[in-house]
């Protein structure tokens, strides 16, 4: 009986090269997830460095997290405020904000979520410290392109609404769009109205 060995033998180099290619394929992703870890670790911490100095925790000099543009500012209004309380306090005239970009700068790449830890609504009111009451926000330093509200339909499910507004919150916030965030309550048939 015959046997054709150099078609094996092609098969099996083919097999080879697949596994290769598989491996390498493999490989390349899994980096480029690290990175991606890494950069989110990044940005998690530049945000809660931002958020503990907007909250008055830590110094200003010793965080390298602000931007430029907001230190100006800040500058700027410490500059416009009186020094002493006898002296006149003429306000310059406040210029109309400009847009927000189409992409915002503020956007940071997936998202770790995670349910091990729980959370409070009184963390989710210190973390998102510009959310005006019933659940607004507006960028402050232009002015939103889009305009959404956000509808939950919620029936007890406590646990779940707090996560939903932990991680959902920053997130609409870093898109720059002006939101509101509306909770409500079905009432089921043997429920009172």
């Amino acid at each position: 009986m015959a046997t054709d060995f150099s078609l094996l033998h092609r098969t099996c180099k083919l097999v080879v090269l697949l596994c290769f290619l598989h491996i390498s394929v493999t490989v390349f992703f899994y980096f480029r997830t690290l990175d991606i870890r890494f950069s989110f670790v990044q940005n998690q911490q530049s945000h809660s460095n931002l958020t503990r100095l907007r909250q008055g925790l830590v110094p200003a000099s010793s965080s390298g997290t602000e931007p430029k543009e907001t230190a100006t500012r800040r500058r700027q209004d410490v500059e416009r405020q009186p020094t002493e309380p006898g002296q006149n306090t003429t306000k310059e005239p406040v210029k109309p904000l400009e847009k927000c970009p189409e992409t915002s700068p503020l956007l940071v790449g997936p998202l770790r979520v995670e349910f091990n830890i729980p959370v409070s609504l009184e963390q989710v009111k210190r973390d998102n410290p510009n959310i005006l009451p019933g659940g607004r926000f507006r960028p402050k330093d232009c002015v939103a392109l889009q305009k959404v509200a956000v509808i939950i339909p919620f029936r007890k499910r406590d646990e779940h609404l707090k996560f939903w507004l932990y991680y959902l919150h920053p997130i609409l916030q870093r898109q720059q769009l002006d939101y509101g965030v509306y909770v409500i309550n079905q009432v089921g048939p043997t429920e009172p109205h």
